[in-house]
């Protein structure tokens, strides 16, 4: 009789550790797509920031060229300054919402990574430090 209730509470046991087991796989799964998330928004930053620079030395090349020209064919260099100009400011304008919408996404994730730590910690006090989280 006593080891029928022992054997029911192993089961029990063993059951609830299965749960917790497959709740700690779904968490450490959230932290990995959040991270893949992450880099993916850190990569298109740094893309755009290349983009916005590269465009900027551009510019910086045009000018030095339409200076030591001397008026020769000042009109197409200035023509093609002011095209690279233009870019480089749409270019800025992309690069800053890119930083902004990237500054937004990085406290979003700073806050479900908090969330999921808080869940994995709760995960240990209720089973115990058998599980091991990385």
């Amino acid at each position: 009789m006593m080891s029928d209730k022992l054997d029911a509470l192993g089961r029990e046991l063993h059951k609830l550790r299965e749960e917790q087991e497959e709740n700690r796989e779904k968490l450490l799964a959230k932290v990995n797509q959040e991270k893949k998330q992450y880099m993916k928004h850190h990569a298109q930053v740094l893309k755009t920031r290349s983009k916005y620079i590269r465009a900027c030395k551009d510019v910086e090349k045009l000018v030095m060229t339409r200076e030591k020209s001397l008026e020769r064919d000042s009109d197409k260099l200035s023509q093609k300054l002011e095209n690279a100009m233009e870019e480089v400011g749409q270019l800025q304008a992309v690069h800053w919402i890119g930083c902004t919408t990237f500054r937004e996404f990085q406290r979003c994730h700073r806050y479900a990574l908090e969330q999921i730590m808080k869940e994995l910690e709760a995960l240990v006090s209720i089973v115990g430090p058998s599980i091991v989280f990385f």
